[in-house]
């Protein structure tokens, strides 16, 4: 009966082999989503790279960047900043929030103010990913700046903006929830990299 039946060992052997299969399945059906995902960021790339070049229109650049960045994945929010070397001050000159253009936080901000992170990107000319923006202003001695300066635990991304060696600018993106990964990274620095030399 049902009750009394048992496996012998060519079951376990035949259950073992399902399994193999199964989780090999799985892990090939995990590979093909990031491989997707990557050949439709990679697209996204393409597409935003001929439009940011072929715009003229300083206005309308801005506010394509905002919609082409956040194609590539989920944000709240976003600003670019040029750096004006022999002034030593950093000019926003596009700031989004909640996916709204916040034309009252596009200023000027001069290095011995202190204030956000925009400093550490031109400083130390690398991206800056932290999981916690206030803990980081903090922990580097830095004023909040913008409309996210009182919002806990909020995970931001910055990217330095570089043509030919040189930094121009910086950008930085930001969102509520989730930690930016590495494969945010990588599409992000290389769309920083197509708005550099556009600008």
């Amino acid at each position: 009966t049902q009750a009394n039946y048992h496996f012998d060992p060519h079951h376990e052997v035949l259950l073992v082999r399902l399994a193999d299969q199964a989780a090999l399945g799985i892990q090939n059906a995990r590979l093909y989503a990031a491989a997707r995902a990557r050949a439709d960021r990679l697209e996204v790339l393409n597409e935003a790279g001929r439009e940011l070049s072929a715009e003229i229109d300083f206005d309308r650049f801005l506010g394509l960047i905002w919609r082409q960045v956040n194609r590539i994945t989920a944000l709240d929010g976003c600003w670019i900043a040029l750096w004006h070397e022999a002034a030593n001050d950093l000019e926003l000159c596009l700031y989004v929030d909640r996916g709204e253009r916040r034309r009252e936080w596009e200023r000027t901000l001069n290095f011995t103010a202190r204030e956000g992170l925009a400093w550490a990107i031109i400083q130390e000319r690398a991206p800056l990913r932290v999981d916690d923006y206030l803990a980081e202003c903090r922990r580097r001695g830095l004023r909040p700046s913008g409309s996210v300066a009182d919002r806990p635990a909020m995970p931001w991304l910055g990217l330095p903006l570089v043509v030919g060696g040189r930094t121009i600018g910086a950008m930085a993106v930001w969102r509520w929830e989730g930690r930016f990964g590495d494969e945010e990274l990588t599409p992000l620095g290389t769309m920083a990299g197509q708005i550099a030399a556009t600008l």
